[in-house]
């Protein structure tokens, strides 16, 4: 009803929050959800939940989850680690960047040129050209032209590279 009124669709997720929500480019009933313990999917309009997270590292908080639309098996998720509570400065890594070719199925990390002590946030498809990405960070913009193979920093101008937060983007 566009949105007047609304009705409890959590059936799979528990207690997650949600960060982001992505739907299938051609199948509307197919959601993917950054929860505060990956990615969780639902093939039936969100009426319930699975956990869709094999091959990420434990309660990574995925900020963004993008689905390519050329190609629907492409999708990339960047994260905030959520380990002790995601405080950046006590965990091994701050956050991950990942791509999976099988619709999300699995995951595999893309972070080369990019610093594992940094929280990863918004990450876009370019629309004429699905091997380009742009990528926010707690250390500044970078940008991948080969689909998240390496990955370049495009900080020039910017007032800041450096800031961590806390739960806030």
């Amino acid at each position: 009803d566009g949105g007047h009124t609304w009705r409890d669709s959590s059936v799979g997720l528990g207690n997650d929050g949600m960060f982001s929500l992505a739907q299938h480019p051609v199948d509307p009933a197919v959601l993917f959800a950054g929860t505060y313990n990956g990615i969780s999917k639902s093939s039936d309009g969100g009426a319930t939940w699975s956990d869709s997270s094999e091959g990420m590292p434990p309660e990574q908080w995925p900020y963004a989850v993008v689905i390519d639309a050329s190609d629907p098996e492409v999708m990339y998720t960047s994260t905030k680690n959520g380990q002790n509570k995601g405080f950046c400065h006590r965990n091994s890594f701050c956050g991950v960047v990942m791509k999976s070719t099988d619709g999300g199925e699995t995951w595999t990390r893309i972070m080369s040129g990019l610093d594992p002590m940094s929280e990863f946030y918004t990450l876009l498809i370019h629309p004429a050209n699905h091997d380009t990405l742009l990528l926010s960070t707690s250390r500044g913009v970078y940008a991948s032209l080969d689909a998240g193979e390496h990955w370049w920093p495009m900080n020039t101008g910017l007032p800041a590279t450096g800031n961590q937060v806390r739960d806030n983007v």
